[in-house]
């Protein structure tokens, strides 16, 4: 996917934009200091990961761009023999392959796997994401706080924040133990206790009670597709 094209003379921000009926662009080139996230949000260079709309893990592909801040003073020349201004931020709309919904994340230019690198590859990395991570209602059915909970940790992970995210997640598992729990695993000291409990007494699926022991033993590491799934 080009940059968007603002020529000279055009005398106003005119930011071109991929028709949305044209194939989808190739994405997801890596910088080689970056490694494929799952548990990170989508963006053009890692195309992989929760959807803020469904939730589901999955591939996205992109259909479109649009430069939004400038490098001013800075300008390439195009194909075509006009200057194109040189962008440091845009905008990428992604559609997810699980619920075939489109997000819109805005991204910041890295050189060299640095803002305002000078030599390297250039990639994109994402740094907000419409709709807002969280946002969306997790039914009835699931307790106002253990919802609360679960969403300020999603929003955690999108900002990039994985230690936040542990520690709201946490709090999501112990207010679930405290809503459904039985008096056996109310009764354990741990909250790592408190949920194997759970599980042995079928109330928890035994993939949540495996989360649970991943977010203990890596903690900057959390992957929520099981939290996710007892939500």
């Amino acid at each position: 996917m080009g940059r968007a094209v603002i020529p000279e003379h055009a005398g106003r921000a005119e930011a071109s934009v991929a028709d949305a009926a044209g194939p989808p662009a190739i994405i997801g080139h890596m910088a080689a200091d970056r490694t494929p996230d799952p548990d990170r949000l989508p963006d053009s260079t890692d195309p992989n990961g929760p959807c803020p709309r469904c939730g589901r893990v999955a591939n996205f592909q992109s259909w479109g761009v649009a430069d939004v801040t400038f490098k001013h003073g800075g300008y390439a020349m195009n194909h075509s023999g006009t200057r194109e201004r040189l962008a440091s931020q845009r905008v990428a709309i992604l559609e997810c392959s699980g619920c075939n919904d489109r997000i819109v994340v805005i991204e910041d230019e890295l050189v060299g796997g640095q803002r305002g690198g000078r030599a390297g590859t250039v990639t994109w990395e994402g740094v907000y994401w419409w709709p807002i991570p969280g946002a969306r209602g997790r039914g009835p059915s699931v307790p106002p706080k253990v919802a609360s909970a679960y969403g300020e940790g999603v929003r955690c992970i999108s900002a990039n924040g994985p230690n936040g995210a542990v520690a709201m997640f946490r709090t999501a598992m112990t207010w679930i133990v405290a809503d459904n729990g039985s008096e056996a695993a109310k009764g354990k000291n741990d909250l790592k206790d408190k949920v194997k409990q759970m599980v042995a007494d079928g109330g928890l699926g035994a993939a949540l009670g495996d989360w649970i022991d991943h977010v203990w033993t890596s903690p900057a590491s959390p992957d929520t597709s099981a939290l996710l799934s007892q939500a």
